[in-house]
């Protein structure tokens, strides 16, 4: 696995959307310079057979595991990153709905290069139809709930000044530099950092586990910046649409989690709040996911069924070792 030196690899975390996700991969191979990256996906829906499908691309420089549960996204890119070589020097989380039009996405271990001080860079992102989408966010907050992308004032009233403030929706698109949280659709971090902070927190099973790694960043004193430069198509929601219902109740779930986490709500009331907005969900079956406690439990290592810098028809029968 270590054989491959290549600065940037990529971490990519698929459930059911093999199609998305192998067009991801193709997108990669078509636009970056073969000796430029490597790239390690997680399957949470291994009856998908997006793993095997992914093993008939017969590159070498793609690992993929079919996860032994689905322990969220959090666990799966810190699942993911385990099967990455130990010598890069940058990591790239990929949501699976996401395309490359160019290289440019190369732009974000560029600017970590040139910016010692930056931990996290986010690439701008672009809606299938060549629009931009909102890729920015300020710091999830309890006022958040009401003026997020998901919430349902959003829907009533668009246009709303504090959901455009939430989202820097008055920021020039092509200004770089510092803001609070980039999306983690793709968002690159330096390795070392990367360690320090664990990686994921785990307690996050979908949604705002980019904003936790973000705040995390900025209180160790490194800088979250935004890089208009790279760009990168994602059909937002692609991976995430089967039950939209579900989808609002995990994101202000997440939400209530990073705002207990953060000290910005007490414990009693997060918790209540979290069993009241999960029951409807739950006892309609949307959700299956363990909620007994936040952080969720050790759980054996995910398999490998190939290794990066070695055939990826080659199964190496071997674990990527326990995560953080």
């Amino acid at each position: 696995m270590d054989r491959l030196l290549v600065e940037l690899g990529i971490a990519i975390v698929t459930y059911r959307c093999r199609e998305l996700t192998l067009r991801a991969l193709r997108s990669l191979e078509a636009h970056l310079p073969a000796e430029t990256w490597c790239a390690a996906v997680i399957n949470h829906s291994p009856e998908d057979g997006a793993t095997e499908a992914i093993l008939k691309l017969n590159s070498p420089r793609i690992a993929a595991a079919d996860a032994a549960a689905n322990r969220g996204f959090a666990a799966g890119c810190n699942a993911a990153v385990r099967l990455l070589p130990a010598p890069v020097k940058f990591i790239l989380l990929l949501n699976p709905d996401t395309s490359l039009t160019d290289a440019s996405l190369l732009e974000l271990p560029r600017y970590l290069n040139e910016h010692p001080r930056v931990g996290i860079a986010g690439a701008q992102l672009y809606n299938p139809d060549g629009t931009l989408q909102p890729c920015l966010r300020r710091f999830p907050s309890p006022r958040n709930v009401l003026i997020s992308r998901r919430s349902p004032l959003v829907r009533l009233w668009p246009g709303n000044p504090w959901t455009r403030a939430y989202l820097y929706a008055d920021r020039p698109p092509e200004e770089a530099g510092p803001v609070d949280v980039v999306a983690g659709a793709a968002l690159a971090i330096r390795r070392p950092l990367w360690e320090e902070l664990g990686g994921m927190d785990e307690g996050f099973f979908l949604y705002a586990e980019d904003s936790d790694l973000c705040k995390r960043s900025w209180n160790l004193g490194w800088a979250v910046h935004h890089v208009p430069a790279a760009h990168v198509v994602h059909a937002w929601g692609g991976s995430s649409t089967a039950h939209r219902f579900a989808t609002w109740i995990e994101h202000q779930r997440s939400l209530l989690y990073f705002m207990e986490k953060h000290g910005q709500l007490p414990r009693f009331l997060t918790r209540t709040l979290r069993a009241v907005v999960t029951l409807p969900a739950r006892w309609a079956g949307l959700l299956r996911h363990n909620d007994s406690q936040f952080r969720a439990p050790p759980r054996p290592a995910d398999q490998p069924r190939s290794e990066i810098g070695i055939r990826a028809d080659r199964n190496t029968g071997g674990s990527p070792g326990d995560g953080p």
